[in-house]
């Protein structure tokens, strides 16, 4: 297919189709613009440009690539100029839709079967034959063809965009499905697609490796059932029921056995039905809540200890510190009149602090 910009611009809707007469003889343009001058090719009429070396034809390509047919003299500054321009034309500008047509004074030099076999040309006629309606017709015929041509060429050039367009689109679909599988993996989350009808239950990758499952396997309710823990089977069989009389969403969790390993699962799902109300099909996801519900078993642990330990303060710390501030005070009141003024600020200080530290640790608890 050829490249997108490789195209070279078509003919504006309407415009004079553009033909190129190069040859080294004035009388040759006067001829074929006397020929062509009221012509006109499915509503349009003819543009001729004029080369009188095969030097100047490449400048005028390489300003006008919408030149639809050249009539190209084969000896011009040279014996073979025509005919490399033909090569310089099909091989270095690659253009294969231009319709070149050899005009020859000279036939010995360019001898019709040899350059009709040996270069890309769409037509052959001697300097005799640009009277009339010969030239009128490979005029017509060669300007069809060029219109023909340029469609292929937009066609394909339609169809490698699309094509390319088609590529981008998929590999983005690949690359969206890959980080979707990625973030399933992270996430421990996986989906599932469960048709009533069949019985048929299509797992994600993730929900797989969740319920320990060969990768792509296809299971059915009473395969996945199996996984459950005994004890929590039937209050999972009677949420799901109730779900399919009511409809509306689908939460549950529950415990699966995988290998010795036990695994904390939630649900979420949500129905499709039928015209007539009947469901058809739950869509839903399963994710691998086990860290979760060991974190909060550790949690309620860690919470069991730390009452543990609030008991042990309360108990253990706070009724002897309560102990050494009555007995503070009562050996303060018998020794009374005893004790100087400082003997008795140190009595206080001491029970001062007892109290102080109750009340710090009635805090911490």
């Amino acid at each position: 297919l050829l490249q997108a910009d490789a195209l070279a611009p078509a003919p504006a809707a309407g415009s004079p189709w553009k033909v190129l007469v190069a040859d080294d003889e004035a009388d040759v343009h006067a001829v074929l613009r006397l020929a062509l001058q009221e012509v006109v090719i499915e509503g349009r009429g003819l543009q001729l440009l004029d080369a009188f070396s095969a030097n100047q034809a490449k400048e005028i390509l390489a300003t006008s690539p919408d030149i639809a047919l050249i009539l190209l003299d084969v000896v011009m500054e040279s014996e073979r100029a025509g005919l490399d321009l033909v090569r310089h034309i099909r091989d270095e500008l690659a253009n294969r839709t231009v319709q070149i047509v050899l005009i020859t004074g000279q036939p010995g030099y360019a001898p019709q079967r040899e350059v009709i076999s040996q270069y890309e040309i769409d037509g052959y006629r001697l300097k005799s034959e640009l009277h009339g309606n010969q030239i009128f017709s490979q005029v017509h015929t060669a300007i069809r063809t060029y219109r023909l041509m340029r469609e292929q060429e937009q066609l394909q050039h339609d169809l490698q965009l699309k094509l390319r367009q088609l590529d981008e689109a998929v590999g983005a679909l690949r690359e969206s499905q890959a980080n979707f599988i990625r973030a399933q993996s992270v996430a421990h989350v996986g989906s599932w697609n469960y048709e009533l009808a069949s019985d048929e239950m299509h797992l994600s990758a993730e929900t797989c490796r969740i319920f320990g499952l060969p990768e792509g396997t296809v299971g059915s309710s009473r395969a996945c059932l199996a996984r459950v823990c005994v004890e929590d089977r039937a209050a999972l069989e009677a949420a799901w029921q109730r779900f399919l009389l009511r409809g509306g969403s689908f939460e549950h969790e529950h415990r699966i056995l995988v290998g010795s390993a036990v695994r904390h699962v939630r649900h979420r799902a949500d129905l499709s039905f039928s015209a007539d109300g009947k469901p058809l099909r739950s869509l839903g996801t399963t994710q691998d809540i086990t860290e979760r519900k060991q974190a909060e078993a550790e949690l309620r642990r860690s919470n069991a200890e730390l009452e543990q330990f609030s008991y042990a303060i309360s108990h253990d710390l706070r009724q002897p510190l309560r102990m050494i501030a009555s007995y503070l005070q009562l050996l303060g009141t018998s020794l009374a009149g005893e004790l100087n003024d400082e003997q008795s600020s140190y009595f206080g200080f001491a029970i001062d602090g007892a109290k102080r530290l109750d009340r710090m640790l009635v805090a911490l608890l």
